[in-house]
């Protein structure tokens, strides 16, 4: 009776033991996966979320049978080192069966589009080189949820079956294109790393006088578009003047965008017709004709918020030009 009491104490002991034994056996696995994945140091192995209490419960047990075995009356010298070498062997099969390597981080260029794993237990963040303007995506809210702060992109498959593409536009108008399916190991953050410009990236196709317009009456942000300064033209009529103006260029079409503001106490319209000479315009009518534009550009496009402007009034006028080779 006295050697079952002995050996179940022991078995005990050294179960709990082992349990240590099995989470710290899975952690030191980890980092080691990490430190030698040949992907390093982009791709970063995940310390995995060991389940702690199956382990402990499951090294208890090993060490309870491997400890009373070893210490049954009878065994020989050979006998209980066969048992204790059991008990390792358990406990080292404990630590590899706990040990779930994932990718926790990696980063990848912006000039070829980015491939995420997602899954549906959690989300995955994709950190932008800039912050997010807008995110679109061809998918019902019900498959796929998607978030943004900042320059983080979160996303969350809500359909274990989901595969799609999705495009983010960064403030300064670079258009990051994102792949994602749901897979194993998932990701848990990708950085995108900003490619200098002319390193491996295409150019970008010239942009329509159409949807350059649009742009500029809606606000949207367009591939590959940056802010330029652009003199606005000089407007000999007193009765409207310049309030502010703002110029964008996109390859070697540019856009401006022109607040004019009433000075008059009585209601002006404005003639958008241009290239036209107009000898005398009617009164209360301001003809664009008459502003000197800037040189070695050509207009391709004028528009207007309204062409009516009501007293000390203000509109906006939207004017695409092409430079001239």
């Amino acid at each position: 009776m006295r050697w079952i009491i002995r050996a179940l104490v022991h078995g005990v002991v050294r179960g709990l033991l082992g349990g240590v034994l099995v989470l710290g056996g899975a952690a030191g696995l980890a980092g080691l996966t990490a430190w030698w994945h040949p992907l390093a140091p982009d791709v970063a192995v995940q310390l995995p979320s060991i389940p702690v209490w199956p382990c402990v419960l499951v090294g208890l047990l090993a060490g309870l049978f491997a400890g009373s075995l070893a210490l049954l009356p009878g065994l020989s010298r050979r006998a209980r080192r066969d048992a204790r070498r059991l008990r390792v062997t358990l406990l080292l099969a404990l630590a590899l069966g706990c040990t779930r390597p994932g990718w926790a981080a990696r980063s990848v260029s912006s000039a070829h589009p980015v491939s995420v794993k997602l899954e549906t237990s959690q989300p995955t963040a994709i950190a932008l080189p800039e912050p997010v303007a807008s995110v679109s995506v061809g998918l019902a809210p019900d498959r796929v949820s998607l978030d943004y702060d900042g320059p983080y992109l979160f996303v969350l498959p809500l359909d274990p079956a989901i595969t799609g593409r999705l495009f983010v536009v960064g403030q300064s108008g670079t258009l990051y294109v994102v792949t994602f399916k749901v897979g194993t190991p998932a990701d848990d953050v990708v950085h995108v790393i900003a490619t200098p410009a002319g390193a491996g990236s295409n150019p970008l196709p010239p942009v329509s006088v159409a949807t350059l317009l649009r742009a500029l009456r809606t606000g949207t942000a367009l591939p590959g578009q940056q802010a330029i300064e652009l003199p606005p033209p000089v407007l000999p009529d007193p009765r409207v003047r310049v309030a502010g103006s703002s110029a964008l260029a996109v390859g070697t079409t540019l856009g401006l965008v022109l607040t004019l503001r009433n000075t008059q106490q009585t209601p002006l319209t404005l003639d958008l017709r241009l290239g036209t000479p107009v000898e005398s315009p009617g009164e209360g009518v301001v003809s664009l004709h008459t502003w000197t534009w800037p040189p070695r550009l050509t207009i391709r496009a004028v528009a207007a918020e309204d062409e009516v402007l009501a007293p000390t009034s203000e509109t906006r006028v939207f004017v695409v030009y092409e430079r001239r080779p």
